[in-house]
């Protein structure tokens, strides 16, 4: 299991240098802009949950699923190491982007606000959500079919955002409603991350190789 995810990380070691260029492209922007620190912060986890994706095309182009099912290796370990790199790259994300950023304000000396931070772990949540919807879609069309897929998982939310900003609709939301999503939102994501396993599972099994 250990070794599954080994191989993703070296695999997307490779990207280690565009992912750090990107961080401080986006700090550069933070700096200049007066909010472009929050669009650090919050588009990061995106960029490193992604890194995932990439792992499969490079594992069908290897035909690395064969070989390793040849091992003592289950295929649900095989998706489980998926998910767990996907956490950890998520985790890793958020990490290096509340650190880049918070150099960002200590640099224009401001403090990093803890609406922001808060922010923040929603865009880890967020991130976490779409890489749930994503991966069962990779399993079962494969990476290049499912890329048009990934581009609607990104654009219709966009496009509904744009929709509901113009009409001017804005949901009134009291103190109390916020808190409790605050606190159910990690069980729900939670939840998703679950839901979004087993189905990778049971679309994995009846894959052939």
């Amino acid at each position: 299991m250990l070794g599954l995810i080994v191989k993703d990380f070296l695999i997307s070691k490779r990207y280690t240098r565009t992912m750090l260029l990107l961080l401080v492209f986006y700090s550069i922007f933070g700096f200049l802009q007066k909010d472009g620190g929050a669009y650090l912060l919050f588009m990061t986890p995106l960029f490193f949950v992604m890194m995932t994706i990439t792992t499969f095309a490079y594992d069908n182009a290897a035909k690395w699923d064969a070989y390793a099912l040849s091992m003592p290796v289950m295929r649900n370990d095989m998706v489980f190491s998926k998910y767990a790199a996907t956490l950890i790259f998520a985790c890793a994300g958020t990490l290096l982007s509340v650190i880049f950023t918070t150099i960002i304000y200590m640099i224009k000396g401001e403090v990093l606000s803890q609406e922001l931070i808060i922010g923040g772990l929603g865009a880890l949540g967020a991130a976490l959500v779409i890489i749930s919807i994503l991966l069962p879609l990779v399993y079962k069309f494969g990476v290049e079919k499912a890329r048009l897929m990934m581009i609607a998982v990104f654009v219709v939310p966009t496009i509904l955002g744009v929709v509901i900003a113009q009409t001017g609709f804005k949901p009134e939301i009291d103190d109390n409603t916020a808190k409790i999503m605050v606190i159910l939102s990690p069980f729900v994501v939670i939840a998703l991350l679950g839901i979004s396993y087993l189905a990778s599972c049971r679309i994995y099994a009846k894959k052939e190789l």
